[in-house]
């Protein structure tokens, strides 16, 4: 049977992942399954970017398909995400501009971050990705979290609350407005929580939101809760000649000078929430990510997208992670996903305006809670000082300034860490000897001399920070290429172990797993071991796999080989 890195196009093709007869039913499931589990979040998306919700289906329509065309991850599915929304938001009011002026802003800002993709996918600029740290990541997604909460507090309590004027004001006005709390509209919104969580314990792979959405909406409707405040989507703003249709927004010069910045800041997140979720999704696929070439589609997905009245878009996280669990196995999923969607608006575009918007914010609302990763904050706050004042520093400035002001904040700390930690660890391999010495080589995978055994040891002399990590994953996964059977990674002077060493190693142990490549540690000091166990590093290996460092020279390297080679025999 072909196997998947063969079938997957390696070159730009339009046609490759539509006429591939084999895993079709499994792309078609899959994208049956994300089409319908995007419908509730995208409207969502699109009413924290404060435009109708119908601009969010559309949003999930084209750029899935062109993301899927052009990409070269077989499971990212393209689209509109929570964070994308909320930056689109943030830029837009920060400008001050007018609501004649604002949607056909919001469809620009698509287009010129768009034009900013696909100029660094051009030049080959899938590295930047380096120059933005796990601790900057987790505390800007943090914040953005607690941002979508409180931002369609007033939706959820019925409430007139203003959203441009800052995180204190929105606190302060919550509290101050609570008496006149319309509790019909609250109790939409506890109601479609409820039921969501409800829906989840009874199974988890039904789309809960969808269907919590659909059954509290029907409510609404059929107890006339809209002559109670109520809201539907019926009562926003929106043309009469409204369709999935080709549409140039009109901008000036000034417009464009104006927005570039903006549309910059939100090309470099939309890159890392994007790449960032393409790479988790091929290290569990074990496939081959080319970066550059991602940031090409992302950008035509963002410009084809704009010229169709999408909102910015980026790799969903959510939509990918449902996309590969639904069994998807090529790039045809992602297309599917969007044509079946726009088969859906078709047949419903009439229901489309009896949706209540309570239960539409508190959709949001949930969702902006778990772009919180307790694990991450977690992981983050237990690794040294340095990277827990990256962390608050990026949260704050997340939560109290304009969301693309803290994303270049966020990128120029990175780039400072760069060149405070890079060329900080040193790799080189180690070869046990029948007399009992040990022989160091330095290691460089583009020396095609260097001949590779069943067991491999990997010396790394230095700290695992974040200057220095894209350069041993890209070692490690070289090496796990070589059909080696044992990795053994000798860790007897690395002392710091950073957040990013941390997700880089768990995604590094993850790829062995699926390669059937075991890997083992030695030369552990105490207090690494402490961090390794914190992160759960140990449950995933095993604790057998993790060994000790003695006083004695070399002697935790002669336990890991034996170990090893009790393993390969």
């Amino acid at each position: 049977m072909t196997d998947q890195a063969t079938i997957r196009p390696k070159r730009f093709s339009f046609l490759a992942p539509l006429i591939q007869k084999q895993f079709l039913k499994n792309d078609i499931i899959a994208g049956l399954t994300t089409s319908v589990v995007g419908i509730s979040s995208s409207m969502a998306y699109a009413a924290i970017a404060g435009v109708n919700p119908i601009f969010g289906l559309f949003s999930a329509i084209v750029p899935a398909i062109i993301g899927g065309l052009f990409g070269s991850s077989n499971y990212l599915v393209t689209g509109p995400t929570n964070a994308t929304a909320l930056v689109t938001a943030s830029i837009l009011i920060g400008l001050n501009i007018s609501t004649e002026r604002y949607l056909d802003m919001v469809f620009l800002l698509a287009i010129l971050s768009g034009i900013v993709r696909l100029f660094l996918g051009v030049l080959k600029a899938g590295k930047i990705l380096r120059f933005v740290s796990n601790a900057v990541l987790t505390g800007f997604i943090s914040a953005v979290g607690v941002l979508i909460i409180f931002g369609q507090m007033g939706n959820i309590f019925g409430l007139v609350i203003p959203k441009n004027d800052g995180l204190i004001k929105i606190i302060t006005s919550l509290f101050t407005s609570f008496p006149q709390t319309n509790l019909y509209v609250l109790g939409v919104a506890v109601s479609t929580v409820l039921l969501i969580l409800l829906i989840r314990k009874v199974n988890r792979k039904l789309p809960s939101a969808f269907l919590a959405i659909a059954a509290v909406s029907a409510a609404v409707v059929i107890f006339d809760l809209h002559r109670y405040g109520v809201r539907q989507v019926l009562d926003m703003s929106l043309p009469n000649d409204v369709f999935l249709r080709f549409y140039l927004p009109t901008f000036t010069l000034n417009e464009v000078t104006m927005l570039l910045p903006g549309a910059i800041a939100l090309a470099l997140f939309t890159l890392v929430e994007g790449i960032s979720t393409a790479k988790s999704f091929a290290v569990i696929g074990n496939e081959d990510l080319d970066s550059s070439r991602e940031f090409i589609s992302q950008g035509l997905a963002a410009v084809v997208g704009g010229l169709f009245q999408s909102i910015p878009s980026s790799g969903s996280p959510s939509r990918t992670a449902v996309n590969y669990s639904s069994g998807a196995k090529t790039r045809r999923a992602a297309i599917l996903s969007g044509l079946f969607l726009y088969v859906i608006l078709l047949l419903l575009s009439d229901l489309i305006g009896y949706i209540a918007i309570p239960s539409l914010a508190a959709t949001v609302a949930f969702s902006g809670f778990s772009l919180i990763n307790f694990e991450h904050v977690k992981m983050t706050w237990q690794t040294r000082m340095t990277t827990r004042l990256i962390f608050i520093g990026s949260f704050f400035a997340t939560l109290f300034l304009p969301l693309h002001y803290s994303i270049y904040i966020g990128v120029g700390i990175s780039i400072l860490l760069v060149a405070l930690e890079n060329n900080q660890a040193h790799l080189s391999t180690l070869r046990l000897m029948d007399d009992g010495c040990v022989v160091e080589q330095h290691f460089n995978i583009n020396d095609d001399s260097k001949k590779f055994r069943e067991i491999e040891v990997l010396n790394v002399n230095g700290d695992l920070v974040f200057g220095v990590i894209e350069h041993f994953e890209e070692n490690i996964r070289y090496i796990l290429k070589q059909d080696i059977k044992v990795l053994i990674i000798r860790l007897r002077w690395v002392h710091v172990l950073g957040s990013t060493g941390i997700i880089a190693l768990i995604g590094l142990i993850r790829q062995a797993k699926a390669m059937k490549v075991k890997v083992i540690f030695v030369g552990v000091e105490p207090e690494l071991f402490s961090i390794l166990e914190q992160s759960g590093i140990v449950d995933i290996v095993g604790e057998e796999s993790i060994i000790m460092a003695t006083p004695v020279v070399y002697e935790s390297l002669r336990q890991g080989v034996s170990i090893a080679e009790e393993f390969v025999n």
